[in-house]
């Protein structure tokens, strides 16, 4: 079957990976890029991205993390989008450091950090209850033109419930409402 399917090229397999993430059939996409490794067909961004998606989808951080790293021996650089899946599957995984340091290799690789990539950030910080550490990734988003959302203070005030510092919880609801962000019930 996968030999039929990779037959047509590398545009028609990251379509079909990518196909297999958005309908969870997440074992699916990463069987059919480590197909096309071992036809020796290179994958581009679009398949990596995908494969990243379904790591994160199948709690596979590890997995994510080395995509990530083979995605650099094929010529391709990685995007905001990979990396966003990447830093989220480490999130949820509690792995905060590596979440953190995917987080800065967005700069290095010249890219802008979107606000899921913060908001993906300060989970894996609260996850890792990591109170400062959230509060200060989302105030460096006001500084990177990056608007906090009710996801990004959400994990915020959870890493401070977290911490037990209560205070700080009620300021950054405070925060928010100056912030025009509309609260939920997350």
């Amino acid at each position: 079957m996968y030999s039929r399917l990779l037959a047509p090229g590398v545009i028609l397999c990251s379509s079909t990976i990518s196909a297999c993430d958005k309908t969870e059939k997440w074992q699916i996409a990463l069987d059919l890029l480590r197909c096309m490794f071992s036809v020796q067909l290179r994958p581009n961004v679009i398949s990596f991205n995908s494969g990243v998606s379904a790591c994160e989808k199948l709690g596979l951080w590890q997995k994510a993390a080395v995509l990530l790293v083979d995605l650099g021996t094929t010529g391709c650089r990685p995007d905001v989008i990979g990396l966003n899946a990447a830093i989220s599957a480490c999130a949820k995984a509690g792995c905060w450091q590596l979440s953190l340091e995917m987080l800065g290799s967005i700069s290095t690789l010249r890219l802008s950090p979107s606000v899921i990539s913060y908001s993906s950030a300060i989970s894996a910080c609260e996850s890792g209850e990591q109170w400062e550490r959230a509060l200060a990734l989302l105030f460096c988003m006001g500084e990177a033109s990056s608007t906090p959302n009710v996801v990004s203070y959400s994990g915020a005030i959870s890493a401070c419930d977290r911490g037990c510092r209560w205070q700080l919880a009620l300021e950054l609801l405070d925060c928010m409402e100056f912030a025009t962000v509309r609260r939920n019930v997350v």
